[in-house]
């Protein structure tokens, strides 16, 4: 593989778009409920709203590389999502919080639309699975850092938490700022829109969509049903995102170790089973051993099944339709998220539980690993006979 420091460029990216811009939010979530700052229920609302602007990013990420340039659309996520964060401790307060994660998950969603399709791009066919496992190791350590931080600032207030996350983003943000300039949308040129829409990919799609409604309740709620529905405390609900994040950091390694043995479909259907299986385990108890083992499970298989879906994308679509292809899929996924985020926070509103919350979220995950059986070994393998 060629020289690490040319994958830095893109863990800063993921990181940054999720470990921070949208994962940081599930332990503070824990800190604004136990402060009375805000409300459950206004928790699953601002996560709608999210998913809403993460959605919206993905789909305006690649116009306005296009617009003005590949480098400084990411630059200035950067500096979105650091400042971000300070002003939303700063304010306090919902409707704070809900302005300034929609403009957060908005930059979010274009640094993963343009950060990992750019470095990847720059690798060979047979370094590109160990180097996706790198970037993607980025969601893991932003996720380890903000429950970290939100755990040992408990005892202070949200501002602390919310600086202390502002200046380790604006450290990555420095980190990550060059490597930019030769990406793809500054002068590879695109591939046949055509040439996308195969079966296999299709099914991909569809999966991938419903992998992003079966992920919602861990990583929008964990922290807040563990420090208050089930009353560990507001310190649990930052350790155990930190478990989850520890998953984050070991799991796209992993699915890449597992990829190489496997190959990607077969592996994506594993992956998507046992994360279904961790996910509904969690509906039926409130034991913290269980729910530990179901969080660093699902930790390790969010970025894990990103990693795979990115590899399988490369797979079915080349090289040369990457970038447009990840765009699509990330827009895809910020659909899943936003109808799935609109549904659970509907139904929490009636039931004020979030266990059944995580069996919708096990069912979706079936559903995604039955549809991914169906296009590729039914339907596709159909299409080819004939």
């Amino acid at each position: 593989m060629r020289d690490f420091k040319g994958l830095i460029p893109g863990i800063a990216a993921t990181m940054m778009g999720i470990g921070f811009a949208r994962f940081s939010f599930t332990p503070l979530s824990a800190l604004y409920v136990d402060q009375s700052i805000i409300s459950s229920q206004n928790i699953t609302i601002i996560a709608t709203f999210m998913m809403m602007a993460y959605f919206l990013g993905a789909v305006f990420a690649h116009g306005l590389a296009r617009r003005f340039g590949a480098e400084r659309v990411i630059h200035s996520c950067f500096v979105i999502v650091a400042f971000g964060l300070v002003l939303e401790g700063l304010l306090a307060g919902y409707f704070a919080s809900l302005f300034t994660r929609v403009v957060m998950n908005f930059a979010g969603a274009c640094l993963m639309v343009l950060g990992p399709a750019i470095v990847l791009s720059r690798f060979g066919p047979e370094q590109r699975g160990m180097a996706a496992g790198v970037v993607f190791t980025g969601i893991g350590i932003g996720i380890v850092i903000a429950g970290s931080i939100v755990s040992l600032s408990a005892v202070f207030n949200v501002m602390v938490a919310s600086s202390l996350l502002s200046v380790v983003a604006l450290v990555v943000g420095k980190v990550g700022w060059a490597g930019w300039a030769q990406g793809p949308l500054n002068g590879v040129a695109q591939g046949s829109e055509k040439s996308l829409f195969t079966t296999p990919f299709i099914g991909l799609l569809i999966a991938y969509c419903f992998d992003a409604i079966g992920f919602i309740p861990h990583t929008v709620y964990l922290s807040d049903f563990v420090s208050n529905e089930l009353g560990f405390g507001v310190e649990s609900g930052g350790y155990f995102w930190a478990i989850f994040g520890l998953g984050g950091v070991v799991g796209a390694l992993t699915a890449t170790i597992v990829r190489k043995l496997f190959g990607s479909q077969l592996s994506l259907e594993f992956v998507f089973l046992v994360k279904a299986l961790a996910i509904l385990v969690v509906m039926f108890t409130g034991n913290q051993t269980v729910i530990v083992l179901s969080a660093f499970v699902v930790g390790a298989l969010v970025p894990g099944v990103v990693m795979l879906i990115s590899t399988r994308t490369l797979e079915l679509v080349g090289p040369e339709n990457m970038t447009q292809a990840w765009g699509v899929m990330t827009a895809v996924f910020a659909i899943g998220q936003f109808i799935g985020a609109a549904g659970m926070a509907g139904l929490y509103g009636i039931i004020h539980s979030y266990q059944p919350l995580f069996g919708l979220g096990g069912l979706a995950e079936l559903i995604g690993f039955i549809t991914l059986v169906i296009f590729t070994r039914m339907v596709g393998s159909q299409q080819k006979d004939i």
